[in-house]
Formats: structure tokens, C-alpha cells, sequence
């Protein structure tokens, strides 16, 4: 046989208040935490095709930059690409590198760029 205390009045009002609060509250940590991710996800795609587009018109050989790949969700992984925390692309090292082409006007879109 099971006991059943009888619970105060007062928890079980405190209950019934805290946990519509608790629900809303999770699910406005769910969905700011999904749009961080599409947002990272978009800002990635973006300054990879910006990168991949630059690689194109310094007319890089296959051997150079090999690793670029445009399919990738991030150019973070890249050789010659530095991101910070943020995935933001900060840094691209193409010195020495022989290219012969020009700069894409593509590179505006890597706002975080710092060095070059």
C-alpha cells in the first residue's frame, strides 16, 4: 500500500507558477541557441565562398590551397586560415605562395579580417 502525503497549498502553487516560467524560459534558451547556430553556420558558408572566390581570381594552381574546399561548412579547417572563437575568418596567410591573379572584391565580405 502506497502512503500519499498531502502536500501544502502553498507548493503546490508554487509548482503549478514555476513550471509554465521553467518551459518558456527553456524554450527561449533552445531557440536563441538554434538561431546562434544557423547564424554561425551562414556567417561560415559566406566568408568560405568569399575566400574560395578569392582563391579563384589569384588563379592558385591545384596544388595551391589544395585544402579550400568549397563544400565545407566552415573555412576555419583550412590551411593559410585563421578564425577566432566565433568561426570569423582573422587572418589568411598567402605569402610566398606565387599567385597571379588579382584580389576578389569578395574579400570585403570577411569583415573580421585583420591581416592579409
Amino acid at each position: 500500500m502506497r502512503l500519499v502525503l498531502p502536500t501544502p497549498h502553498y507548493m503546490s502553487t508554487f509548482s503549478h507558477w514555476l513550471r509554465p516560467r521553467f518551459k518558456r524560459k527553456m524554450q527561449l534558451i533552445i531557440v536563441k541557441l538554434i538561431l546562434s547556430i544557423l547564424i554561425s553556420v551562414g556567417l561560415s558558408d559566406r566568408q568560405g565562398d568569399a575566400l574560395f572566390d578569392m582563391r579563384s581570381k589569384l588563379n592558385a594552381t591545384s596544388s595551391q590551397l589544395s585544402d579550400w574546399n568549397q563544400n565545407q561548412v566552415t573555412p576555419c579547417t583550412w590551411n593559410s586560415v585563421i578564425c577566432d572563437s566565433d568561426s570569423n575568418v582573422v587572418q589568411v596567410t598567402l605569402a610566398n605562395m606565387g599567385f597571379t591573379g588579382i584580389l576578389s572584391p569578395r574579400i570585403g565580405e570577411l569583415t573580421y579580417l585583420s591581416v592579409l
